[in-house]
């Protein structure tokens, strides 16, 4: 019954393990898509800094701020939309993953606890046997009285102070 348990325990810790894999490597791929966004920003501005180090129009900076600032955009959209994609199959792979252990683990229960749970065994119905006369019960003696507790005189109570008559007031004729 023991290593019934054991077993139960170590299988319930692979979906763990699993689920510790799959952050790991979905961790992996964002920061090497964050990693490849950053290096081609960084390229992308040395670029444009070379391109713009000699403008000789301003209608020709516009256009290659213009063009730059579409770029990183592009660059941030396209980012954004690879790590999505791995994070929602990272969740989906994580359902999937929990969904199975919990019902694996519902059934590894239920094949343990019905292994390891003594089978009642049918006890044979015992012949009626005819009942015997009451026996009158025995009168048992009353408990002894314990002696109640002494009294103890209550507190004297002390009147309180008699308030001061009010004064009489003089009339002044």
């Amino acid at each position: 019954m023991f290593n019934q348990f054991t077993e139960l325990f170590q299988a319930s810790l692979k979906p763990i393990d699993k689920l510790v894999e799959l952050n790991r490597s979905t961790a992996n791929t964002v920061v090497h898509q964050q990693g490849v966004l950053i290096a081609s920003l960084i390229d992308g501005s040395i670029s444009f800094g070379r391109n713009i180090a000699v403008p000789a129009d301003v209608i020709n900076f516009f256009a290659e701020q213009s063009k730059f600032s579409a770029d990183v955009q592009s660059q941030l959209t396209e980012t954004l939309k690879e790590t999505s994609k791995v994070l929602i199959k990272a969740q989906k792979d994580a359902e999937v993953i929990i969904n199975d252990s919990y019902s694996a683990s519902q059934a590894k229960t239920s094949q343990v606890v019905s292994v390891s749970a003594p089978k009642a065994k049918a006890v044979p119905k015992a012949k009626a046997v005819p009942k015997a006369k009451a026996v009158p019960k025995a009168k048992v003696a009353p408990k002894a009285k314990v002696a109640p507790k002494a009294k103890v005189a209550p507190k004297a109570k002390v009147a309180p102070k008699a308030k001061a008559a009010p004064k009489a007031k003089a009339k002044n004729n």
